[in-house]
């Protein structure tokens, strides 16, 4: 061991022989983290992470829209977080994650599927801000 391989083993605390790279041309390349994969991605993370998967996907997506929706519809501080929460790892899962990382999901599927209890409310109330409560029926606001 020479002079300039002693100061490598002083400063990092591993032997020379350690701190090379331990990749070799050939190997397999990894697919890169950031996707962009938009809100198929994080569909897909959610979907995949639960027992959505048993749906067919065009029911399980806008059951997981809707779980959301119903965080947005809870007028309290509480709900405010809890919207925040969700959205900013539904804007996580779709910028970054490979789609082999499907149980990611899994973070957040809790605090998520609660909001589908809130979804009626967020619903009336969505119903109510449009002005057609009497329009229903055949019954117009006279």
């Amino acid at each position: 061991m020479n002079r300039a391989d002693r100061a490598v083993w002083r400063g990092t605390g591993h032997p020379p022989q350690l701190s090379w790279r331990s990749d070799k041309p050939g190997d397999p390349i990894s697919p890169d983290w950031l996707v962009l994969g938009g809100i198929s991605a994080f569909l897909h993370k959610v979907i995949y992470s639960s027992s959505l998967n048993l749906l067919p996907l065009p029911l399980a997506g806008p059951v997981v829209i809707l779980a959301l929706f119903g965080w947005t519809g809870w007028k309290s501080a509480a709900g405010s977080f809890a919207s925040l929460l969700t959205l900013g790892y539904a804007l996580a899962f779709m910028i970054a994650g490979r789609a082999n990382n499907f149980y990611w999901g899994v973070v957040i599927l809790p605090i998520l599927f609660m909001g589908l209890a809130m979804a009626p409310m967020a619903l009336k109330s969505l119903w109510q801000s449009t002005g057609l409560k009497r329009a229903v029926g055949g019954v117009g606001n006279v």
